[in-house]
């Protein structure tokens, strides 16, 4: 450890003998002294227990660049052999943040050299809205280039997924009700910060935009396979009128697209294909079709009826009105199995070729976004 002259307090400043916290020798000294307090709570004071003392039988060079310092092999045996909580050592960010902190408590005012990680509030969304995330006003004190790192915690059913999570503006789609909880980690290159927010989704009239494949199956107990998200944003992976050559949903090529007329869900005359009709209709129960529905929870006893949910949509569509309009009735006629329609007719009107909703698809979302 560097030398100093005494005094009432010392700080790593002083042993580094700097005014910047961000210096190599100060931000390792912070690194060591918090990977071995005994309890991993700096915040409360660090205390090294004595097993550190023994496991301590070579000299650490604290002038290595930090990185450089936290992989030496010398020093990942001390923490892990210390006696402390702690087996690995902190992040400079960590340590960091925690010093400047106690500085702070004490009157002590330094720079701090990490850049800020700054998220947009977001107001509470319908379930079929897309979300546009923004840590643009994020910034970085010595006005160096940030990278930027966003991940997404989804509540339970989503099917939600970040669009372009290596940018300043990422976005999703609320899929279901629930608390999406979103991280950024801004990176300058030598340090990060990071912030969280939590974006609350809530119902709409249907409850959820994800849509689903209602089976028989074996045995004939009902099943569900998700397909894809009908109201969400084209932009969006999980859209089933997305574009994204990595779709699972929207593409006509994937396996697992309703549109494709040679996989499981979209072969006219397959068992898990919305476009299936059954031989029997006025026998075969309602809850048996394989077809298309809203549900809330993709649960089986949350199902909709066909008739409830044709009218509803032609409800929230026209506004009340009776429609007649052909490419609606085709379109609803298609998405709940009557055999009047082909799949490439529905992607057709709902979607259209560029990858963004087509006319139907946008009378759709936009029904779908509806106040009660």
């Amino acid at each position: 450890m560097p030398s100093t002259l005494a005094a009432t307090s010392i700080t790593p400043l002083d042993l580094a003998k700097t005014k910047d916290p961000s210096n190599n020798t100060v931000l390792n000294i912070l690194v060591f002294l918090q990977s071995l307090d005994d309890d991993g709570e700096p915040n409360n004071g660090i205390r090294i227990p004595e097993t550190a003392n023994a496991a301590a039988t070579t000299s650490i060079d604290f002038t290595l660049s930090p990185a450089v310092f936290r992989a030496n092999a010398t020093f990942l045996k001390l923490v892990a052999n210390s006696g402390s909580v702690t087996k690995t050592p902190v992040t400079q960010a960590f340590a960091l943040g925690n010093f400047i902190s106690t500085l702070a408590a004490s009157g002590i005012t330094v720079p701090d050299p990490r850049p800020s990680a700054n998220i947009a509030a977001v107001a509470a969304t319908k379930v079929g809205n897309s979300i546009v995330l923004d840590g643009s006003t994020s910034t970085d004190p010595k006005s160096a280039t940030l990278r930027y790192n966003w991940t997404l915690i989804a509540p339970t059913g989503s099917h939600a997924t970040l669009s372009k999570a290596n940018e300043a503006k990422p976005s999703f789609s609320i899929d279901v009700s629930g608390d999406y909880v979103v991280s950024l980690v801004v990176d300058n290159g030598a340090l990060t910060n990071s912030s969280k927010l939590t974006v609350k989704g809530i119902d709409n009239v249907f409850g959820s935009s994800n849509l689903y494949l209602y089976g028989k199956g074996t045995s004939n107990y009902l099943q569900t396979v998700y397909i894809g998200c009908l109201t969400c944003d084209a932009s969006q992976p999980d859209s089933i009128c997305s574009a994204d050559p990595a779709s699972a949903y929207g593409i006509t090529s994937s396996a697992s697209s309703i549109w494709d007329v040679n996989s499981v869900y979209g072969y006219p005359d397959g068992p898990f294909s919305p476009w299936d009709y059954p031989a029997n209709p006025a026998t075969t129960p309602l809850v048996y079709y394989e077809q298309l529905a809203f549900n809330a929870n993709a649960d089986a006893v949350a199902f909709f009826s066909v008739d409830k949910d044709v009218r509803n949509l032609f409800e929230k569509i026209t506004g009340g009105a009776t429609t007649t309009d052909a490419r609606t009735v085709a379109f609803l006629e298609a998405l709940f199995a009557t055999p009047n329609a082909r799949p490439t007719d529905i992607q057709a009107m709902l979607c259209a070729s560029t990858g963004s909703m087509g006319a139907i698809g946008s009378a759709v979302q936009k029904a779908a976004k509806k106040v009660h």
